[in-house]
């Protein structure tokens, strides 16, 4: 299943078509945040070959619903990405690197299941809302204060 409405999606959507492929892929169009739970859990992996991106919020959705994400080694992926442990990187751009840690995930329901958990546990200590919130409000007074 490709989520999404990127700048990429025409692209597959036409070399799934030319490679006979496209009855073994579904095509999704934006989907609001209500529903995105229900998208991810419906994933053994998430795949996000950005060779751009800031700290995500698909990489936390993924962790969050402890699914394994497999992201581009960019800086914005490794904020919240330890390879590994609470996901697997592949270079930038390297297809061969990013099929090789595809094939390694969707072989392995172990590494998954372990990664998935170790994500899940990250997001829940560094990204809690209220633990979030908390911190920018105390930020906010401390620039009060100034």
């Amino acid at each position: 299943m490709i989520v999404g409405e990127g700048m990429s999606r025409d692209e597959m959507q036409a070399l799934t078509e030319e490679s006979g492929v496209i009855g073994r892929f579904r095509f999704e169009p934006f989907v609001d945040n209500a529903r995105m739970p229900g998208y991810m859990n419906l994933a053994d992996l998430v795949v996000m070959p950005s060779e751009r991106e800031g700290l995500s919020r698909v990489y936390l959705e993924a962790q969050a619903c402890a699914k394994t994400l497999l992201a581009s080694d960019i800086p914005g992926a490794r904020e919240v990405v330890r390879h590994g442990e609470t996901g697997l990187l592949f270079q930038k751009a390297d297809v061969d690197d990013q099929a090789e840690k595809t094939l390694l995930a969707a072989g392995d329901s172990a590494l998954r299941a372990r990664i998935g958990r170790q994500a899940r546990q990250y997001v829940e200590r560094h990204h809690d809302i209220d633990r979030a919130v908390d911190q920018y409000m105390a930020l906010l007074q401390l620039q009060c204060e100034r």
